[in-house]
Parts: structure tokens; C-alpha cells; sequence
């Protein structure tokens, strides 16, 4: 038993390259990965982001057609004209004439 505790054990050089190169193939690996993760994270981030400023247009987009709604109601643009106290008053449907095809060329107006 003694013979074998006075055995020196070592380490082959070609081991020892390998057990150098595999340290840093892990250590570069890991460090690839948490360059990865953060771009991932920043990207991340980013679409939220987009995603945020994209939901605000959609409600300012929804809060413009509400107001472009309200100040289309003709009941309430003729109240507001008979509080302006203006002269603009109603006209007849006859005399409404159509003009679309007034001063387009005759090919044109055919084709309508």
C-alpha cells in the first residue's frame, strides 16, 4: 500500500494543453452568451418601446376620430352657427346641382 502512495502522479503536457484550452473555450462561451442575452434584453426593451408609442397612436388616432365625429354633427355645427349669431342658413336639396363631371374631358365623362 505504501508503493502506491509514493507513486508521483503528473500531468502530460498534451493534458494539460487540453485542460488549458478547454477553460478557455468555456470561458468564451460564456461570455458569447451573455453578449447574446443582453442584445436579446435590448431588443427586447426596444419592440416594448415600439409597442407603447404604437398603442399611444392608436389611442390618439381613436381620440381624433371621436372629435373629428363630434365636430361633424350637423345638429350641433347648426347650434353652434345660431350662437355665433351668423347668416349662414340652410339651402333646399334642388338647389344643389352636381358638378363632378363640369370641365372634364369629354373621354372622361364617358367613362364615368
Amino acid at each position: 500500500m505504501s508503493r502506491n502512495r509514493k507513486k508521483r502522479t503528473t500531468i502530460s503536457p498534451t493534458l494539460l494543453a487540453l485542460m488549458i484550452l478547454t477553460a478557455i473555450s468555456l470561458g468564451g462561451t460564456g461570455l458569447v452568451h451573455t453578449v447574446l442575452k443582453n442584445r436579446q434584453l435590448e431588443v427586447k426593451r426596444e419592440i416594448e418601446r415600439v409597442d407603447r408609442r404604437l398603442k399611444e397612436k392608436e389611442r390618439d388616432v381613436t381620440n381624433l376620430e371621436i372629435r373629428i365625429g363630434q365636430m361633424e354633427n350637423r345638429w350641433d355645427l347648426r347650434n353652434a352657427l345660431v350662437a355665433a349669431g351668423t347668416e349662414l342658413r340652410g339651402i333646399p336639396l334642388e338647389a344643389i346641382e352636381d358638378i363632378s363631371t363640369v370641365g372634364v374631358l369629354p373621354e372622361m365623362a364617358k367613362a364615368e
